[in-house]
């Protein structure tokens, strides 16, 4: 066991000195986690989900979704740490998808049941 009490740690990545970067979904903190070490928050909790974190280099990766009242997407960002600590926003998820609706010739849930069951 690397490190207790995280909160939805749903996505993960290995740095290049076996640091291990965690996503915690439920509080949106990213967690540097070190052999032997207390974890440190390199983003403390947002309250916004925080998932598909990935590493390179001295750089790390994730995406941070805020949710509606409702628990539905509203506004989806991609975002970097350099290895000074300063994030930017590289890409916003959200607009892109609004604007362009990539994938919009499918469709997702069940199909073809009563509003009731639905």
């Amino acid at each position: 066991t690397l490190a207790e009490g995280l909160a939805g740690p749903l996505s993960f990545d290995v740095g290049h000195r076996g640091d291990l970067y965690v996503g915690q979904a439920f509080t949106g903190a990213l967690t540097k986690i070190r052999p032997g070490r207390s974890p440190v928050d390199l983003v403390p909790p947002t309250g916004k989900d925080l998932a598909a974190v990935s590493v390179h280099g001295k750089e790390v990766t994730w995406a941070e979704t805020t949710l509606g009242d409702e628990g539905q997407p509203v506004a989806s960002v991609l975002r970097r740490m350099d290895r000074t600590g300063k994030i930017r926003t590289v890409a916003d998820i959200w607009a892109h998808e609004e604007r362009h609706n990539p994938d919009q010739k499918y469709t997702y849930g069940v199909r073809g049941i009563d509003a009731e069951c639905a």
